[in-house]
């Protein structure tokens, strides 16, 4: 946490802090090692590139990780990849293959806390890896619009909320053309998430908005009869008229706050 205030400070050391966590990740203390995960998500927020730069060195340490049999070393091993994932670039592509496979069976199988975080490393896959992403694209895709039509407790709410931010991130990934005969689909599915009582599936949806009207451009005028009641709905809340959601870990909530 320390870092975010001197970014200048650690940049010519990472080298150092970086062979300080690779010991934190292997050791066969449990504490230790999610503290290790903490750490190298945070630092991974402020100076990702140069995080990123040491794949070779983490991402054996960060794999090993995800499949341990403990909960909570999976959820933080996984948010830790996450925010490396998106800095990589090319270097992501000698990875995909183990890291797909390893991402998508937390995604079908996982415990339901680590699947929102399971779901958004792959839209990081994604991002950096672009092309290459391509043998993966439409198993993905048909898992996110599943993910899109949960319904249920805050776990499934949560899981579709971050389904809804990650398939905007890989129809940008992906392109227009690749994209297009899922986007009907999709945005009826971000419209019927805004029509829950959840500020989480409320933003994530205006989110999802921004992107494909991004990738879309004026294709996407034609759900402006739609979008624009949404956009006008909300501009007349109270700031209490959405059930916003509670119940965060505090320590990914942190986390989550530096930036990931």
């Amino acid at each position: 946490i320390i870092t975010e205030g001197g970014v200048d400070y650690m940049r010519p050391r990472i080298g150092d802090f970086v062979a300080l966590l690779c010991a934190g990740l292997g050791d066969p203390d449990i504490q230790v090692r999610r503290a290790a995960c903490m750490a190298l998500g945070c630092i991974a927020d402020e100076l990702d590139e140069e995080v990123a730069s040491y794949h070779e060195k983490l991402m054996p340490l960060i794999f090993n990780m995800t499949s341990e049999s403990n909960t909570t070393i999976v959820k933080y091993a996984t948010n830790t990849l996450d925010c490396i994932l998106e800095s990589m670039g090319e270097a992501i592509v000698a990875y995909l293959p183990r890291l797909m496979e390893r991402l998508v069976a937390l995604l079908d199988g996982g415990p339901a806390e680590v699947k929102p975080i399971a779901l958004s490393a792959i839209g990081s896959a994604a991002h950096s890896s672009g092309e290459a992403f391509g043998p993966y694209f439409d198993g993905v895709v048909a898992r996110i619009k599943q993910a899109m039509a949960l319904t249920g407790d805050d776990d499934l709410l949560a899981l579709r909320g971050v389904a809804t931010d990650t398939i905007s991130t890989i129809a940008e990934a992906a392109g227009r053309d690749a994209f297009r005969p899922h986007l009907d689909d999709t945005v009826r599915l971000a419209l019927q998430g805004m029509e829950i009582a959840s500020a989480t599936l409320r933003e994530s949806g205006f989110c999802y908005f921004g992107v494909m009207s991004r990738v879309f451009e004026d294709e996407f005028a034609q759900y402006l009869g739609v979008i624009a009641p949404q956009v006008l709905a909300t501009l007349r809340m109270t700031e209490t008229a959405v059930d916003f959601d509670g119940g965060a870990d505090p320590e990914m909530a942190a986390d989550s706050s530096q930036g990931g």
